[in-house]
């Protein structure tokens, strides 16, 4: 899935971490009499994949919990997810803070993973511009819509964990 230097690079930057941050990822899992989850989404595979060579890289500070729309119909209904994989970051009391409706790669990983660190309690170097002007709006429910061929869309998304911080 990544090269070496990749990973070198994934694990520096999964090192900045400060908090834990919980993720919850749906997808399409059925447990198997073994114990194994089959996913029939491809999408789905992939992200949880990615998910987990994060987690390994997290020295503890990433936790995902990996929940099937198949087996629980209650769970994705109370988030109302329906579409997969979906990754929702979660805050200490299990709101739902940030929604990620695909699996984040080529020009969407970056900026992912600037969302983790930034969830995590790290600060981008522009947090106080950013947080000024967002004391000058009235809160509201944000959504961002992000086109892998944009060359600004990937890089804007990350800065999402700053408006829950206002």
């Amino acid at each position: 899935m990544f090269s070496e230097n990749e990973l070198n690079n994934i694990k520096r930057e999964m090192s900045k971490l400060k908090n834990m941050v919980v993720l919850k990822l749906f997808t399409d899992f059925k447990t198997q009499k073994d114990g194994s989850k089959l996913r029939k989404c491809m999408a789905c595979e992939g992200t949880y994949e990615l998910l987990k060579t994060l987690v390994e890289f997290s020295n503890g500070k990433l936790k995902v919990e990996e929940i099937s729309t198949e087996e629980n119909e209650e769970e994705a209904e109370k988030y109302k997810v329906s579409r997969i994989p979906a990754i929702l970051f979660v805050d200490e009391n299990d709101k739902e803070i940030i929604r990620y409706l695909a699996h984040p790669t080529g020009s969407e990983f970056v900026p992912f993973l600037n969302s983790i660190q930034y969830f995590s309690g790290v600060r981008p170097y522009y947090a106080d511009q950013i947080i000024t002007h967002l004391k000058k709006i009235k809160e509201s429910n944000m959504k961002i819509f992000i086109t892998p061929t944009c060359p600004y869309c990937p890089d804007c998304s990350c800065s999402h964990p700053i408006f829950h911080s206002v």
